[in-house]
C-alpha cells in the first residue's frame, strides 16, 4: 500500500540535499558548475514528478494519505499499468470514459507538470473533496515549479522554443549577464522575495508537498 507520509517525506528529505548541493556545486562560473547544475535540476524535478506519479496512483488504486488515513482508490483492483492509464484520461491525454492498460514507461505523461496536477485533482474532486488542498497548493507556488520545469526542460532539450520560454521568465528575475541563459537564471534573484531563483523554487517545492 502506497503511503503518502513516506512518499513526501523522501520528496522533502531529497528537496533539500538537493538544494545543498546547488549551492556547493552547481554555480554557473564555469562548464563543471554548468553541468552539476543541470544534472541537480534534472535529479529535484524527477523527484517531484515521481512524488506525483505515486500521489495518484494511491488515489487510484488505494493507499493511505499523508495523515496516515486510508484511501479507498477510484480503481480499486486495477493494476499499476491499469491505474496509469486512468490517471492519462483524467488529464485529458485518453478519451474520457476509456478503459485500458500502458504497455510502457514511455506511454507515461510528465506528472509533476502544474496543469496536469491540476486537471488530475479536478478530475477526482467529486469523490475526493481533500484534494481541494491540491488546488490550493497549486494556486499559491504552481508559478514557481512551472518557472523550475521550464528552466529544467531548456538544459536538458536546448532548442529554439525553450530558449524562448526561458525569455519569457525575464521579468520575474534579475540576472546579471544579458544572455539569460538557463543555468546564470538558476543563481538569480526572484524579484518578488528577493531569493535566489532554485532556493526559492525548492521552498515552494517544499511548501507545496507540506499543503497536501
Amino acid at each position: 500500500m502506497i503511503s503518502l507520509r513516506k512518499r513526501r517525506a523522501r520528496l522533502v528529505s531529497e528537496a533539500f540535499r538537493l538544494g545543498e548541493l546547488f549551492h556547493h556545486y552547481g554555480r554557473p562560473t564555469n562548464s563543471e558548475g554548468i553541468i552539476w547544475s543541470t544534472g541537480l535540476l534534472n535529479h529535484l524535478w524527477q523527484a517531484w514528478c515521481c512524488f506525483w506519479r505515486y500521489y495518484w496512483l494511491a488515489y487510484l488504486q488505494g493507499g493511505r494519505d499523508a495523515g496516515g488515513s486510508i484511501i479507498r482508490g477510484a480503481y480499486p483492483g486495477t493494476s499499476e499499468a491499469e491505474a496509469i492509464y486512468q490517471m492519462l484520461v483524467l488529464s485529458g491525454k485518453r478519451r474520457a470514459g476509456s478503459y485500458g492498460a500502458i504497455s510502457a514507461s514511455h506511454q507515461e505523461a510528465t506528472w509533476g507538470d502544474i496543469q496536469r496536477i491540476q486537471d488530475i485533482a479536478n478530475g477526482l474532486l467529486s469523490a475526493y473533496p481533500s484534494l481541494s488542498c491540491v488546488l490550493n497548493a497549486a494556486s499559491l507556488h504552481g508559478q514557481n515549479i512551472a518557472h523550475l520545469q521550464i528552466i529544467r526542460n531548456s538544459q536538458i532539450h536546448p532548442s529554439r522554443s525553450a530558449q524562448a520560454n526561458t525569455l519569457m521568465l525575464a521579468p520575474h528575475y534579475l540576472v546579471r549577464s544579458s544572455r539569460f541563459t538557463p543555468s546564470e537564471l538558476i543563481h538569480s534573484q526572484e524579484i518578488r522575495s528577493g531569493r535566489v531563483a532554485i532556493s526559492y523554487w525548492i521552498e515552494s517545492m517544499i511548501a507545496f508537498a507540506m499543503m497536501i
